[in-house]
């Protein structure tokens, strides 16, 4: 999918290896990303769950802290005031079962 490997008296702006784009790195390391996984990173999708039973900032962390817990979840937005929290996320790696669960589990319900 991706590696690390050193280069050294190369220009690699816009170079291309089977593939691959090599990326600068910190330190001189060159890293590859393949078209697949650029792709795939793009494919984001976001959800919104009505929530039941978040009465405080201390539930909004709550929810907050279980959803970004789960691999594949970019970022969660709960909202106190509107009853609801919207989830980006990867749905290659997660899905809506998955937050679904995941809020109920945290102790709220999901609607």
């Amino acid at each position: 999918m991706s590696g690390l490997f050193p280069l050294s008296g190369v220009d690699i702006d816009g170079l291309w290896r089977d593939g691959r784009r090599l990326l600068k790195t910190a330190g001189g390391l060159v890293a590859t990303m393949s078209p697949a996984a650029r792709v795939r990173r793009k494919a984001m999708k976001t959800e919104t769950f009505l929530v039941q039973g978040m009465t405080c900032d201390g539930c909004v962390a709550s929810i907050r802290r279980a959803l970004e817990g789960i691999a594949g979840v970019k970022e969660a937005r709960p909202s106190l005031e509107k009853g609801e929290v919207t989830v980006d996320y990867d749905p290659s790696l997660t899905g809506e079962t998955a937050l679904r669960r995941t809020i109920e589990a945290a102790g709220f319900d999901v609607n």
